[in-house]
């Protein structure tokens, strides 16, 4: 058997919902400790020294940032007071990029695009509903960005896993009900568990109310719906139903269904074998929750945990406290009875002090014909029952609910990347050298030592500001004159700093700007590559999940035609997130489009450019929200300058002068406008009230008006091409 496959990947039955035997139990648990173990032996040294170069941790550390002997124990060298500078070189290299990813994901625009001709419609539909997921739904999409990029940039190793999953998260509320609705919430309870009621079940269930004989039948059906409802409370229940035709019931409703973007730190929140080469090809994949005792009561009621898993879980009674704060993974590094720590006894405890583990295991297995599947597996390391049945994901996307951001890739490890203190441990040891030698010298320099004659005071040989050092019998009291601070030492920080920049592409006088861009804009494309898949992977679970009436009122219309089926749901549309990192440069943006109106415009004589699109795009550069509240469909935008110019037509008419602004219209199109009425007007003049001197004047006006200002910007493109044929002519010459 393979150390970390269950079942030998073959899932028993036909594939769907299975009670969780003791034998397959223990399997989960074998390979939960397994994977705990391989982490603490690969992971856990790693991590714990990158932390400590990132926050700058060591021994004796004092809150001045000097040496103390209290602190450290001993005498500190070179003296008591010396400098114990922090550089945090690591930590300001992590949220550099970290705010790069933030900004990027803030400013990018996402693209959906159909994969046929016929799908453009609901290629625009999918990014409105994008564009509500983002900016209305995830009120935290801020927060899983930051997360998700510094556990890529600043953790060991450096990757971050982000959780792309459809929350249908029910909760209860207190009713009083009838009969009639207990059946109702019987059969949407059996109809979510995958069971069908047909018209004989349901004459049943009526039947069940008509004597309190069937009192027994009917607690079950209760205990069904309710599998935590104490025994005392279905019994009143079911009694108050009898009595009075009606009992207060906690009914379930659906609270939160929705998809949701959650980033998991790897080996924290989320394990996998130590082996795995790519996460949607791993064996299992186990997530950790951390609950308090009230969420692990509601989570049970809500999801129909196992009444034995929920009791031992947490205890017999309200005071024991179960196994609470314990986990099946060396968070601390350290062992503890039977492989397991019990974290209230070290100083980290307090990380989970009064919380519960609940470990959710994927797995992806085949049935007997072959059939994939990816299953899901909720238990405890420490209860003997599982919290649910095994139970087939059903996302139709055919994956693991997780997409990678790893900073680098290595090698065919899709995990083996190395976070930034790693990188840069040297660098910043030799950079806290070189500040605390300066700070030390500085200090000497300022305050140095006092050569004493024998004659005078003895004293204590004392290397340090203000020491005192026994001098020659002719010499008198005075300052030492300590060494000039070497300049190879200032020569050596500058090319440490050099070397950092260069390696990172940080913009410096040593790194060329064209270089730093290049390496900024290579790093937020890795990025937002990721972060296109899990949008991706979100979209198609609204595809598969959202009902009509849900997308129509995001989108507007009549909605769109969802993609129901796996074919559909897996290749229906493709997305794509563009961003130039040079956009942040106003001043830059502001030269590419000055070089779009000057020179591309007037070079486009067939007209192949769309410049509703190139000035959207510009707008998205600004600020996304510009675009999204200024910006209108070109559709939209012909209509308006359409019909304004028909009610400047109706002013004259009625012998009125419209405003005739120059700045800020399509005159082409209004132009056109005023020649399909004197065109129909020509055509059909015995349909048209003859017009006043007072208007013909004002039309001649107009139509003049009109052709003045469409004359004008041919000039001027003409201008413009002139130039360019010039500046073209002055290149090839």
């Amino acid at each position: 058997m393979n150390d970390y496959e269950l079942n030998g990947g073959v899932v028993a039955g036909d594939g769907g919902s299975a009670r969780i035997g003791e034998d397959e139990l223990n399997l989960l648990k074998d390979i939960t400790e397994q994977i705990g173990r391989d982490v603490s032996e690969y992971v856990a040294t790693n991590r714990s020294n990158s932390a400590d170069v990132r926050y700058c941790s060591w021994e004796g550390q004092s809150d001045d940032g000097r040496k103390h002997k209290k602190a450290l124990g001993k005498d500190p060298l070179p003296f008591d007071g010396a400098s114990d500078s922090r550089i945090a070189l690591a930590d300001k290299i992590v949220n550099e990029h970290v705010r790069e990813y933030r900004l990027a994901a803030q400013r990018v625009v996402p693209q959906v695009v159909g994969m046929e001709g016929s799908d453009g419609g609901r290629a625009g539909k999918l990014r409105t509903l994008l564009r509500y997921l983002i900016r209305n739904l995830w009120d935290d999409y801020e927060r899983q960005i930051s997360l998700i990029g510094q556990y890529m940039e600043g953790d060991d190793p450096g990757v971050g896993v982000m959780g792309v999953y459809w929350r249908r998260e029910r909760a209860l509320k207190s009713s009083v009900i009838v009969p009639e609705d207990l059946i109702l919430i019987y059969v949407q309870a059996m109809q979510e568990a995958g069971l069908e009621i047909n018209e004989e079940q349901v004459d049943y269930l009526i039947g069940l109310f008509e004597s309190e004989e069937n009192a027994e039948e009917l607690k079950e059906l209760v205990r069904f719906i309710h599998p935590q409802m104490e025994r005392q409370r279905v019994n009143k229940v079911v009694k108050e139903l009898y009595a009075d035709g009606e009992a207060e019931f906690p009914e379930p409703y659906i609270r939160e269904n929705t998809p949701v973007l959650e980033a998991h730190r790897l080996f924290d929140d989320i394990f996998v074998p130590i082996n795995t080469t790519s996460i949607q090809r791993a064996t299992v994949v186990i997530r950790r929750d951390w609950y308090s005792r009230a969420e692990v009561l509601a989570k049970a009621a809500a999801d129909g945990w196992s009444k034995a898993f929920t009791d031992e879980l947490l205890g017999s009674g309200v005071e024991e406290k179960g196994f609470a704060g314990l986990t099946a993974f060396d968070d601390e590094h350290r062992e503890y009875g039977s492989g397991t720590i019990d974290l209230s006894q070290f100083g980290g405890g307090e990380r989970f002090a009064g919380l519960y583990e609940v470990l959710t295991a994927y797995s992806r297995e085949v049935t007997k014909d072959g059939v994939p599947g990816v299953y899901v597996r909720k238990f405890s390391w420490f209860c003997e029952k599982a919290a649910t049945e095994r139970e087939l994901l059903g996302y139709s996307h055919g994956k693991y609910p997780f997409v990678v951001f790893a900073r680098e890739y290595l090698n065919s490890v899709e995990t083996d990347s190395r976070g930034i203190p790693k990188l840069v441990q040297t660098q910043q040891s030799s950079l806290k050298l070189h500040n605390d030698t300066l700070e030390d010298h500085v200090q000497v320099n300022t305050n140095p030592p006092i050569k004493v004659p024998p004659n005078k005071p003895r004293f204590q040989l004392t290397l340090q500001p203000f020491g005192q050092i026994q001098a020659n019998a002719r010499e008198n009291v005075e300052y030492m004159q300590p060494p000039a601070y070497p300049r190879a030492a200032v020569a050596q920080r500058d090319w440490v700093e050099n070397d950092v920049n260069d390696y990172f592409g940080r913009q410096s006088e040593k790194v060329p700007p064209e270089i730093a861009l290049e390496a900024r804009q290579d790093r937020v494309n890795h990025f937002l590559d990721c972060l296109r898949r899990s949008l991706h992977m979100a979209v198609q679970l609204c595809q598969q999940y959202m009902t009509d009436e849900e997308i129509m009122r995001i989108v507007g219309g009549n909605g769109l035609p969802l993609a129901r089926s796996v074919e559909e749901i897996q290749g229906q549309f493709d997305m794509y997130l563009s961003y130039d990192a040079r956009d942040m440069d106003l001043e830059y943006l502001q030269k590419k489009a000055d070089l779009f109106m000057t020179y591309v415009r007037s070079l486009d004589q067939r007209a192949t450019v769309q410049y509703d699109k190139v000035v959207k795009r510009i707008f998205e550069s600004l600020d996304p929200n510009w675009a999204e509240e200024a910006l209108i469909e070109p559709q939209q935008a012909d209509e308006r300058e359409r019909n304004e110019e028909k009610g400047n037509l109706a002013m004259i008419l009625n012998g009125i002068r419209p405003d005739r602004p120059e700045q800020g219209q399509n005159h082409r199109l209004r132009l056109q406008v005023l020649e399909e009425e004197l065109q129909a007007r020509m055509q059909n003049p015995q349909a048209f009230d003859p017009l006043s001197p007072a208007a013909q004047q004002l039309l001649q006006e107009q139509v003049e008006f009109r052709q003045f200002q469409v004359q004008q910007e041919e000039n001027a493109q003409t201008g413009r091409r002139g130039v360019v044929e010039e500046d073209l002519g002055n290149l090839e010459t």
